[in-house]
């Protein structure tokens, strides 16, 4: 068994910026793939509109019903686009607003935003363990502590984060295990439906 304070699962985006910010504490993050933001990447065709440059109350709309948008309020305010935008141009990777508001490094290379990522977690000395995909998640009410199989080790931390995303770009890793994860610790998971998919034409006869 080897023991952290928390254990993050998935090193995207949303999983270094969590390990990142949590002070103090020993932290772990479990990637199933060789390499961190592969997604990431990707995003924008390559130049990552990581946000969005619109009031923050537009936010809330773009989520479904009025009771989502309520559900996200207390995470979307606490911290902002705008505190987004701050944060990478702290680090030293500026930002450029396009007509539609979305916001891209001024680099216009989603690596910038990866690199300042990876930086910050080294320097949190977080501890991230590539090609380990967690294959099973339990709690051990006993011992009060989450226990995850990697092929024949067992990690076990205090707290425990799911930031695998969701299953939109299977190629990339996300294949949708947190949702499996999720509701094998008994939470209740929502169906799926698509948002944004690409559309396929047989035979595509046009170059």
């Amino acid at each position: 068994m080897i023991n952290y304070d928390v254990i993050v699962i998935g090193a995207g985006p949303a999983g270094l910026f969590s390990a990142l910010t949590i002070k103090n504490k020993n932290i772990l993050i479990l990637e199933k793939n060789l390499n961190s933001g592969k997604k990431l990447l990707i995003s924008g065709a390559g130049q990552c509109n990581y946000t969005n440059g619109c009031d923050l109350t537009e936010f809330l709309t773009k989520y479904g019903s009025k009771n989502k948008g309520r559900f996200l309020k207390p995470a979307l305010y606490n911290f902002t686009n705008y505190d987004a935008v701050k944060f990478f141009e702290m680090a030293g990777v500026g930002s450029v607003v396009r007509e539609d508001k979305k916001v891209f490094p001024s680099s216009l290379k989603s690596k910038d935003i990866l690199d300042v990522l990876i930086d910050k977690c080294n320097k949190n000395k977080v501890e991230i363990k590539y090609n380990s995909r967690a294959e099973d998640i339990i709690y051990d009410e006993i011992n009060k502590c989450f226990k995850i199989k990697v092929k024949n080790r067992v990690y076990s931390c205090i707290s425990l984060i799911i930031a695998t995303g969701g299953s939109v770009y299977p190629q990339t890793g996300s294949t949708g295990d947190g949702y499996i994860f999720a509701k094998n610790l008994g939470h209740t998971i929502e169906e799926a439906v698509p948002a944004l998919a690409p559309v396929f034409v047989e035979n595509y006869n046009f170059q």
